[in-house]
């Protein structure tokens, strides 16, 4: 079984346990669809960090044993844990930035064309 899968096995596994449907865990993951779910539960697709850190918060699993499904679970130290949660700030203060570009530059591009017509 490869790497993808035993991560897709995994999410499987826990979303059944809690009696969540792929709908459920798509959302409260931020994915706009449960096909996106399925893609990962069939080891179709490579999940990117923040995305495993989405699921795994979603389905209220540390986010380490998504992404080592094959090793014995551990308890994370104290380090280990603000760092993850360091990580957690950090992704979301990207996505924030990354909208605030893509915001601003909407509004560039539509304040030149509004004033270009003049």
């Amino acid at each position: 079984m490869s790497y993808l899968e035993q991560i897709g096995n995994k999410i499987r596994q826990k979303r059944l346990e809690l009696g969540m449907t792929q709908d459920e865990l798509a959302k409260k993951a931020g994915y706009s669809s449960r096909s996106s779910i399925n893609k990962l539960e069939l080891g179709c697709v490579d999940p990117s960090v923040s995305r495993i850190y989405a699921i795994a918060e979603a389905l209220n699993i540390p986010p380490m044993e998504l992404a080592f499904p094959d090793q014995e679970l551990f308890e994370l130290n104290i380090n280990e844990k603000k760092i993850l949660e360091s990580y957690r700030n950090v992704s979301e203060l990207r996505l924030m930035m990354d909208q605030l570009l893509d915001d601003h530059r909407n509004h560039r591009i539509y304040y030149t064309a509004a004033h270009s017509q003049d």
